[in-house]
């Protein structure tokens, strides 16, 4: 089996160094870069599996490093760890909101940054809460369909993503910001449900982008959208969408939406009515 090609970015040689020889010691590949300009062309270049990024980074913020990285077709998908000097109070959550798979504050425990870097290699072996959720499956569940679900309002997500389990989907959970390109990029659902938000939200650029990657380009979307926007359904339809839902939400028809969208269904649906809240009868 082909060793796992590691990225380290740092400008502690130090730190590089010394990470280097531990990750090789445990199996990887290494290759490194210690600057913003130089971590995006090594990226380019060697392809590696994960990318180790400090976000105190000469030439450029490793946030801004992230963000590059993430609108280039090859680097989408590479799951990205965090590490800093840099107060956790205030930068874990950044770092998680940008994309990044976990952040570790220096200095930090090897044994814990060896398990992140397991766990983001090998997602389907994982169980991470929340966005990004990826659900351990036993043999019986091998051929489950993968349901990714992509917006905002986590409450509703959340209550999907019960009724959705509770059908024996898989699902997975990302935010409507660029966390949702990669995590589609590497799980490939499906079938992605996506919540475009209100009009001069990034939902429909969200959705251009998933169909300008070969992986999703053909993978059905059912948008849902806020119930107050005007005559939104043409335009989501217009751009590719298998179904169109507004808020609240029917959930028997949103399941029959799925089903059609999944199988041999015909043409596009929508609807207008309900909850998708656990407290709500049906699907």
């Amino acid at each position: 089996m082909t060793a796992k090609k590691i990225l380290l970015v740092d400008d502690d040689k130090d730190l590089l160094y010394g990470m280097k020889i531990w990750l090789r010691a445990n199996g990887f590949q290494v290759c490194y870069a210690s600057d913003a300009a130089s971590a995006i062309t090594m990226a380019k270049a060697h392809r590696p599996d994960l990318i180790v990024l400090d976000i105190g980074l000469p030439g450029g913020d490793g946030y801004m490093t992230m963000a590059r990285m993430r609108t280039l077709r090859p680097l989408a998908h590479i799951p990205i760890i965090v590490i800093s000097a840099r107060d956790a109070r205030v930068h874990e959550k950044k770092a998680l909101e940008a994309g990044a798979e976990a952040f570790f504050q220096k200095p930090f425990d090897n044994r814990q940054l060896l398990t992140a870097i397991q766990k983001a290699l090998a997602p389907e072996t994982g169980l991470p809460a929340q966005e990004g959720e990826v659900l351990q499956k036993n043999p019986a569940e091998a051929q489950e369909k993968k349901i990714l679900l992509i917006g905002d309002d986590q409450e509703l997500l959340q209550g999907l993503r019960i009724r959705l389990r509770s059908h024996g989907f898989d699902v997975h959970l990302a935010s409507n910001t660029p966390p949702g390109i990669p995590l589609a990029l590497k799980t490939q659902p499906d079938l992605i449900i996506l919540d475009v938000g209100r009009p001069g939200g990034d939902g429909y650029l969200n959705m251009a982008r998933l169909r300008s990657y070969p992986p999703t380009a053909h993978v059905p979307i059912i948008i849902i959208t806020a119930a107050d926007v005007s005559t939104p359904q043409d335009r989501a339809l217009k751009s590719g969408a298998d179904a169109f839902f507004q808020k609240p939400i029917d959930n028997q028809q949103l399941l029959a939406a799925i089903q059609s969208a999944l199988g041999e269904g015909g043409g596009p649906v929508t609807g207008s009515s309900l909850d998708p809240y656990p407290a709500n009868q049906g699907f």
